[in-house]
């Protein structure tokens, strides 16, 4: 992805009800573009921690009686929940989106709607 595209995308994601800001990085966490956040770098490297924390998941060993279900998944998206506010993390193919969420938001609707967006700059890059 490039960082042209990056920043479309965050600029695209930001416009999304309840989102108050989002950064579009890199699977090795290099920004590639960011709307409304102080610290793109921050976002990026929490979006890359809790992205690599959920995918090792999948990589088999004790999966406490989830076995192949989870085995055989593949992540699409990490919730948090904090004292800060909550952030959706939606990984692409190329990237990740970590989406900062504004009080009171729906994680349900705004998540299904980061979903769509990352799957239709998927598309457009096919």
């Amino acid at each position: 992805m490039t960082r042209e595209m990056g920043q479309r995308m965050a600029a695209d994601a930001s416009t999304i009800q309840g989102v108050a800001r989002a950064v579009v990085c890199a699977r090795d966490g290099d920004v590639l573009g960011a709307t409304g956040d102080p610290e793109p770098q921050r976002a990026a490297a929490l979006g890359s921690f809790l992205s690599g924390r959920g995918e090792a998941m999948t990589l088999g060993g004790d999966l406490r009686g989830l076995g192949r279900v989870v085995a055989d998944s593949h992540l699409r998206e990490v919730r948090v929940t904090g004292a800060n506010g909550d952030v959706i993390v939606v990984e692409s193919g190329q990237g990740r989106v970590i989406a900062g969420l504004a009080r009171g938001a729906a994680n349900d609707t705004t998540g299904a709607a980061l979903q769509s967006l990352v799957r239709r700059y998927e598309d457009a890059a096919a």
